[in-house]
């Protein structure tokens, strides 16, 4: 569907329409990169962005005084995008989202974040799936901004490892937020072993796999979780629940396999 401009109008809203109860625009005109390859590799000037690949395709998100969400398909090609505003000046001031090509996913699943600059993400819309099935139910995505104690695993998800920044007073809860050296992301995850994570893109990271992959036979650091001594198992190239005490557990202190299914 195009829009025409009317009366020669230039400028963000020349180009949109109704379509049923739908303002739209061209897809062209989106303020979409044309492809998820093509999406900056830095945070926008005045804004925070985030990139993620997706069980579908991709996702590029920009947030300033609006929120854009960008949806690519699985060679990175735009087919679908999102800008919703603060104000309603869209479509005869009447609506402040606008759409354009396909209908966005109802859900999108991230698998990773190829980078985290500080999107607010909403559960409702956003979820993760980690390798690992044992982090995909511990850990729910939690994004910048989410409410967290430090050094508890607050700030951890499944596919995404951020800081807790603690309020200025006492009163004041912490919150989740990007992490700037490879000491907060040592002092966040004490349980795990010095210099196993390094601050990559805004996020804590062992490696470029996603969250929950580990190396067969090696239970830490990858598998460990919030406490002395708690992990998971390494299996088949993912974090796992353990079965047996023996078995599974013989590297921690106490090699017994808890109901929770983590080795202690």
């Amino acid at each position: 569907m195009e829009c025409s401009s009317p009366d020669g109008a230039e400028g963000w809203g020349a180009s949109e329409c109704w379509d049923g109860r739908t303002c739209r625009t061209e897809l062209a005109r989106a303020g979409c990169p044309p492809t998820y390859y093509d999406a900056p590799e830095g945070s926008p000037f005045d804004g925070v962005d985030c990139a993620a690949p997706t069980t579908e395709g991709f996702v590029y998100v920009y947030q300033d005084f609006a929120t854009h969400i960008c949806a690519y398909d699985s060679d990175g090609r735009l087919f679908a995008s999102e800008y919703v505003d603060d104000n309603d000046e869209h479509c005869g001031e009447r609506t402040e989202i606008v759409v354009a090509g396909e209908p966005l996913p109802v859900q999108f699943v991230l698998t990773d974040f190829d980078r985290y600059g500080g999107c607010t993400l909403s559960g409702s819309a956003f979820l993760a799936s980690s390798p690992s099935e044992v982090f995909t139910t511990r850990f729910p995505l939690k994004t910048a901004g989410h409410p967290c104690v430090a050094a508890s695993d607050g700030c951890r998800s499944s596919i995404l490892l951020l800081v807790c920044r603690e309020g200025v007073d006492e009163s004041e809860a912490g919150s989740c937020d990007v992490c700037t050296t490879d000491e907060e992301c040592s002092a966040e995850y004490w349980y795990i072993e010095p210099n196993s994570l390094r601050c990559v893109s805004g996020s804590c990271r062992f490696d470029e796999r996603p969250l929950g992959s580990c190396d067969d036979g090696q239970s830490l650091p990858h598998c460990r979780i919030a406490g002395t001594s708690v992990s998971y198992v390494c299996r088949s190239g993912v974090c796992s629940a353990c079965i047996d005490d023996g078995r599974d557990c013989s590297f921690t202190q106490n090699q017994i396999c808890y109901a929770d299914s983590t080795c202690h």
